[in-house]
């Protein structure tokens, strides 16, 4: 064997393996490289101890070696990074993130689009070498998903990769997950499963699946697994199952307060979606099931200020659309979230039946009549039970008169129920 020190540089190691007679597959990255350390050059292969190697930028400091296999070389390497962006070695999965210069209106638009690559996804790569490796790193980005301090281990053998993730930090929580990709079927198939805790939701919702409206810090606990040759057929392969349960957020674009109000004014209002508006919540908890690139929810609940809200419907993946039917209940208790009466029982408030439709980027909310129409007196008991405090006054007669014009009956919120003496 020969042993000695070595200080290296290409302008581009994607050249230099061309004239190598190792070609990469057609893509990004791999540009300006150099590598200084000890080496050492036997039969076998290159081994390299106390190296250091940039690679686009990148710096990395630790031990590798590059070893002769059966059908392909394997790559075994124990490595720190301080940085690793992979958008930079993606191809053709539309992966490139937005350019800084981009404007949030060009972000919401390309959100409410639904636009997922169709371009192909190459995953030949996988099967130029074999290799079994360990990294830590400072900081770790794929598409627009940053990570902090990370460790991870990665096996590579006939074209199926798995990485374990056992360590991770990431906005402002910790996490741990595993990922594989496997380019042994005609179609590439992608598996994930992470679970992500403490973290702020708003901005990893926002990198991850360009959906920003809901805040809090908590946790997402998720599995999926899909197949296809581009990033579009893997959406909308999707199967899986998650669940999500955060405390002390918002939900931006509707101000539920103000609706309660315009409702107490005798006005169906407030409701609209504004970009400025928002919903306090002190917990906020749902779990799912994915299927066809669909998330199936039927447990929503969010508790808040003058509200209790529980929901059930779809999210398209593909599409970046909502599809749910809420129930909102409207506390008649200044006490708000978790009221509860003389008795101990949830305090009484009147429910409104909503549905919320329509592109992730700025939904419609409206009243859901069809609920309104199926059972028409359950909505009329509700009414009598909030508005008869109200009774005989200027509030709980416009109050009586909105739902009874609703429902296409007189909600009788001017009169007292059967059981409650008039006002004085």
């Amino acid at each position: 064997p020969l042993n000695g020190h070595i200080d290296f540089a290409a302008a581009s190691l994607r050249d230099l393996l061309r004239w190598l007679k190792r070609p990469l597959p057609a893509g990004g990255g791999f540009g300006p490289f150099t590598l200084t350390g000890d080496v050492g050059l036997a039969t076998d292969g290159l081994t390299a101890r106390n190296a250091s190697v940039v690679l686009d930028g990148s710096k990395a400091n630790g031990s590798f070696s590059l070893l002769k296999g059966k059908d392909k070389p394997l790559l075994r390497a124990e490595l720190a990074f301080d940085r690793l962006d992979l958008n930079a070695y993606l191809a053709g999965d539309g992966a490139k993130p937005a350019p800084a210069s981009a404007t949030a209106a060009t972000k919401a638009t390309s959100a409410s689009n639904g636009d997922r690559s169709g371009a192909p996804i190459d995953l030949s790569a996988l099967h130029l070498v074999d290799a079994d490796v360990a990294l830590t790193l400072a900081s770790l980005q794929w598409r627009s998903i940053k990570l902090g301090r990370s460790v991870l281990k990665a096996s590579l053998k006939d074209g199926v990769l798995k990485t374990r993730l056992s360590e991770m930090e990431l906005y402002e929580g910790k996490g741990s997950g595993t990922v594989t990709l496997d380019d042994r079927g005609s179609d590439g198939r992608l598996e994930a499963n992470f679970a992500l805790h403490g973290l702020q939701a708003q901005p990893f919702l926002a990198d991850a699946a360009n959906f920003n409206r809901i805040s809090g810090r908590g946790d997402i606990i998720f599995n999926f697994a899909g197949t296809g040759h581009s990033q579009m057929e893997i959406v909308r392969s999707l199967m899986g199952q998650g669940r999500l349960e955060l405390a002390d957020g918002a939900v931006t674009g509707v101000n539920l307060a103000q609706g309660v109000k315009a409702l107490q004014n005798g006005q169906f209002g407030g409701w609209d979606s504004q970009p400025s508006a928002k919903t306090d919540f002190s917990s906020l908890t749902a779990s799912c099931t994915i299927a066809n690139g669909t998330i199936d929810n039927r447990d929503l609940a969010m508790t808040a200020p003058l509200l209790r809200l529980s929901g059930a419907g779809t999210a398209s993946l593909p599409s970046r659309t909502l599809n749910y039917a809420v129930q909102a209940t409207l506390v008649d208790s200044p006490d708000g979230q978790g009221a509860t009466d003389t008795n101990g029982q949830p305090a009484a408030g009147l429910t409104i039946p909503l549905r919320v439709d329509g592109p992730w980027a700025k939904p419609a909310i409206t009243l859901d009549l069809k609920s309104i129409a199926k059972n028409p007196q359950a909505a009329l008991d509700t009414v009598k039970k909030v508005v008869g405090k109200f009774a005989g006054t200027k509030q709980g007669k416009a109050i009586g008169d909105l739902i009874g014009g609703l429902l296409g009956k007189n909600a009788g919120a001017s009169d007292p129920p059967a059981d409650q003496a008039p006002a004085q």
